[in-house]
C-alpha cells in the first residue's frame, strides 16, 4: 500500500512544540522487508509500527505502509524520509 499525506495539515503539528515530536513510527528499507514478502515494491521506506496518538497516526500512517515520496520528491529508502 502506498499512501500520501497533505503537508498543510503536518506543519501545524509539528510547530506546537519547540522541538519537532517524534514522528512515533519504526520505520526500514521497504527493498528489505518486500524482498522478504516477495511484493516485488523495491524503494521506498517501510512502515513496521506506528504507536497510537503519534504523528504518524495522526496523518494516517499504518504498519505495512511503504512512503515512495514527500512532496514530489522520492523516498528510496527509511534514510531519505528521516532526512525530510
Amino acid at each position: 500500500m502506498v499512501i500520501g499525506y497533505d503537508p498543510a495539515q503536518l506543519e501545524p503539528l509539528l510547530k506546537q512544540t519547540r522541538q519537532r515530536p517524534p514522528f512515533g513510527a519504526s520505520i526500514a528499507d521497504a527493498g528489505k522487508i518486500t524482498a522478504k514478502l516477495g511484493t516485488g515494491i523495491t524503494l521506498g521506506a517501510y512502515i513496521g509500527s506506528v504507536k497510537p496518538g503519534s504523528i504518524a497516526a495522526r496523518i494516517g500512517l499504518a504498519a505495512g505502509d511503504i512512503i515512495t515520496g514527500i512532496n514530489l520528491e522520492n523516498v528510496a529508502t527509511a534514510r531519505d524520509l528521516r532526512w525530510r
